[in-house]
């Protein structure tokens, strides 16, 4: 695993679990702009086994929470791509 990390932070800058995290939470943002899944299904679909821990590393990486987010989507004040 350190050797695999080492390597992976060589080549793109990032650790392997924030690589994962920051593919799980772009997935995330995908479904919650293109699907009515609840937060729950979303957060099961994209590998997290509490949605609440999904909540608190979603605002951590985009500064909103899922629900603000959908809200934002929503009122168009974020782009829908």
């Amino acid at each position: 695993f350190d050797y695999a990390n080492r390597v992976l932070g060589k080549a793109i800058g990032q650790s392997i679990i924030k690589y994962r995290n920051t593919l799980r939470i772009n997935k995330a943002k995908a479904l919650i702009r293109t699907t009515n899944l609840t937060f729950s299904e979303i957060s099961s679909a994209v590998g997290y086994e509490s949605v609440h821990y999904f909540s608190r590393s979603f605002k951590k990486s985009e500064g909103v929470s899922p629900s603000e987010y959908k809200k934002q989507i929503q009122c168009g004040r974020l782009e829908k791509m």
